[in-house]
């Protein structure tokens, strides 16, 4: 009876810790005019995650990485499945220059 026991009670399935989630990490890098913030994020594996883009005066950005939207100042990535990595380029914005006569 005592093996029979001992036997069912080592077929409990095991240790009942929970895995840890995969996860991923997201950086970023970017040049002079303007941020990013944050500068990188671990992001749990199948999931999105946001960054704030903010040029300087007169800059405009230009985003690309991580299969992502630029939304104003909001740079949402695609789905994470692997680390990635988020460029920004700041380049001077277009200026227009208004005259009038008299």
């Amino acid at each position: 009876m005592f093996f029979a026991l001992f036997t069912l009670g080592g077929c409990s399935g095991g240790s009942g810790e929970t895995p840890s989630p995969t996860t991923w990490t997201v950086s970023t890098t970017s040049g002079m005019g303007g941020t990013i913030a944050p500068t990188s994020q671990v992001v749990t594996d199948g999931s999105t995650t946001t960054f704030t883009v903010t040029p300087a005066t007169g800059y405009v950005a230009e985003v690309t990485g991580c299969s992502g939207t630029l939304a104003g100042n909001t740079f949402t990535t695609g789905t994470i499945n692997a680390d990635c990595k988020i460029s920004v380029t700041f380049s001077p914005g277009k200026i227009i220059e208004v005259t009038s006569s008299p």
